[in-house]
């Protein structure tokens, strides 16, 4: 996750007044140590704090890290499990289609 997460930053800076939203969800176990990660990282994007694991369900994930993209209809576009790299040219092609989706 702390490797994704600068290009992440990037790809939230590129594409937020689109109207992609990146949230990332911190499974830590304190609010506290989330929001020092994010300060440590410079993040602006929306950081979530899920210790109860609300997410890890919802989306029945295998483990972390674990990547979804989410169209505006809610549905699952694309989801990657596993280290991957947000700025690859198949994740804009992706986020970029679901974009003019919208």
């Amino acid at each position: 996750c702390r490797e994704e997460m600068p290009a992440l930053q990037e790809l939230h800076d590129r594409y937020d007044e689109r109207g992609l939203a990146v949230v990332a969800v911190s499974l830590d176990a304190s609010a506290a140590d989330a929001a020092a990660f994010a300060r440590e990282l410079g993040l602006t994007l929306r950081l979530l704090h899920d210790p109860a694991g609300r997410v890890t369900r919802t989306f029945r994930t295998t483990g972390v890290p674990e990547t979804f993209l989410i169209g505006a209809d809610g549905r699952i576009v694309r989801r990657w499990i596993g280290a991957f790299d947000p700025l690859a040219d198949d994740v804009i092609a992706s986020v970029e289609g679901a974009l003019d989706e919208a």
